[in-house]
């Protein structure tokens, strides 16, 4: 497509030619428009949301909700389930060397944290002050953490996480206090 040039009256071509001031030659690169100078890259970042969850045995339909970048190095994917208002779904995803906030369940009837895949581990400190640390490398039983217990994931040195958070009743803000 032809284009003006402001204060020349003349009428150039592609780019290369409106830069160059060349005529239309077959064999330079960039005076063809089919035959660009610069190339066009389109990176296909296709990142597969969940249709279904697998929870206690059974296949769940869930639907994306949002993604929320929780600190640095570590997001989380909310999804609600599907015909079912009574618990919501966060896929936590955590950088080699980061870790979720340190955090104290503040209500809720039942926050389960699990594990999908990577290398790291789950620490709980219990009302009491133990501390309990689940390694994960491979899969693990889903560990149940209790109003008042304090949790964090942390992701080995050389390795992804990738855990799940189920909330009962749905996530809603006051539901975690963030620990410094």
């Amino acid at each position: 497509m032809a284009s003006r040039l402001r204060g020349n009256d003349n009428w150039c071509g592609s780019v290369a030619q409106l830069v160059e001031r060349l005529p239309f030659k077959q064999d330079v690169l960039g005076s063809n428009p089919s035959r660009p100078t610069k190339k066009i890259v389109r990176l296909h970042t296709t990142v597969k949301m969940l249709e279904s969850f697998n929870f206690e045995g059974n296949e769940q339909p869930v639907s994306f909700v949002e993604t929320m970048q929780v600190t640095d190095g570590v997001s989380c994917d909310i999804y609600s389930f599907i015909d079912d208002e009574s618990k919501d779904l966060g896929i936590i995803k955590i950088k080699p060397s980061k870790k979720t906030p340190l955090q104290k369940v503040l209500k809720g009837d039942r926050t389960i944290e699990g594990y999908i895949s990577g290398k790291g581990r789950l620490v709980i400190t219990k009302t009491n002050g133990e501390e309990k640390v689940y390694a994960v490398k491979a899969k693990v039983q889903p560990v149940i953490v209790n109003v008042g217990e304090r949790m964090q994931w942390q992701a080995e040195k050389d390795s992804d996480l990738i855990v799940y958070e189920i909330c009962f009743p749905p996530y809603e803000d006051g539901r975690f206090e963030n620990i410094k």
